[in-house]
């Protein structure tokens, strides 16, 4: 390829990464070859838009790992699906998290309507210490020690 069509291809590239809202990358191992040019694309991609969203979606094509850079994005995998199952997760990871359209149960709630036994119930504070096993009681003969023990402090 000639430096004259490189350039073209590049600037090509670039309006498109531009005018993009979001940018599917198809990660493989052959995506990361570096003869492939597409350091740049995902880089770019990688950034966030004006509303913090970031806009590159990567999705797995192939069983590999991904260089650690992409280790804190979750990418869906779409390799060994059915169509309609890929269909299903490239289009829920398009659309990106949703909240939660329930409301959570209120802690200490029943489970889904039903009465809570007692071996279900919380371990609320009783207003006493909890029983230790193997551990001494208190020395209640050892006091008188705090001279000695600010000197420590004010050695140091």
């Amino acid at each position: 390829m000639g430096l004259g069509r490189r350039r073209q291809l590049h600037d090509e590239m670039r309006d498109a990464l531009d005018s993009a809202d979001r940018v599917v990358a198809l990660l493989s191992p052959a995506y990361f070859e570096p003869r492939r040019y597409t350091t740049n694309e995902w880089s770019t991609a990688m950034l966030h838009d004006a509303d913090g969203n970031y806009r590159l979606l990567p999705v797995l094509i192939e069983k590999f790992d991904p260089p650690s850079l992409f280790g804190p994005v979750i990418a869906p995998m779409l390799a060994g699906l059915t169509a309609e199952d890929a269909r299903r997760v490239l289009l829920n990871a398009v659309r990106g998290p949703r909240r939660p359209t329930d409301t959570p149960p209120y802690p200490g709630a029943p489970a889904s309507g039903r009465e809570r036994s007692s071996a279900e119930a919380p371990r609320l504070p009783t207003g006493q210490p909890p029983t230790m096993t193997q551990v001494p009681h208190r020395n209640a003969a050892f006091v008188g020690r705090d001279r000695t023990l600010n000197g420590y402090g004010s050695d140091c």
